[in-house]
């Protein structure tokens, strides 16, 4: 929406107390996780919607069983970098490997997103069940690529709750 806050590094914000008081933090630094349990993201600015920071924990990678995989099980979750250009709508994903090409993705998989289809899957992360839209093939070949075990891209379905 039009009306999401952007919140910048040197910002005061003020929270107040049970007991009235005010209380004044400044904000030192921004750091979000497109893609949960891989690399921060660290920015000057955000944008904040009604769920928190924009594109935060956004998107996750499942296993072949559809559990979301973590830095415990997987360790090289943490060598993935992403990064989000919002004016061009796309999150890219780095490894330092000179030979794995960096993944480009859009940051809205609507059904069908230049002609290729992505499809409604659920997931379970935290033990909740969700509802994600699989990110596609060429995701899923670049995390073998990376993690060299299947597993799959899934973004959030924001129009579904967690059961």
């Amino acid at each position: 929406p039009k009306d999401d806050i952007m919140l910048h590094v040197g910002s005061v914000l003020r929270a107040y107390l049970r007991s009235g008081d005010e209380v004044c933090y400044t904000l030192n630094q921004i750091c979000l996780y497109p893609v949960k349990s891989c690399a921060a993201y660290q920015v000057k600015s955000w944008p904040v919607g009604t769920r928190g920071l924009k594109w935060d924990r956004e998107w996750m990678i499942i296993n072949e069983r559809g559990a979301c995989l973590s830095q415990k099980q997987e360790p090289r979750l943490s060598l993935i970098r992403p990064s989000i250009d919002l004016k061009t709508e796309m999150m890219t994903l780095t490894v330092t490997d000179p030979l794995i090409p960096d993944l480009i993705i859009p940051l809205h998989h609507d059904h069908v997103t230049s002609g290729k289809e992505f499809n409604i899957c659920r997931a379970k992360v935290c033990g909740d069940k969700i509802q994600g839209i699989d990110c596609g093939d060429s995701s899923s070949h670049w995390l073998k690529l990376v993690l060299g075990r299947n597993c799959r891209l899934v973004q959030m379905n924001q129009n579904y709750q967690r059961e």
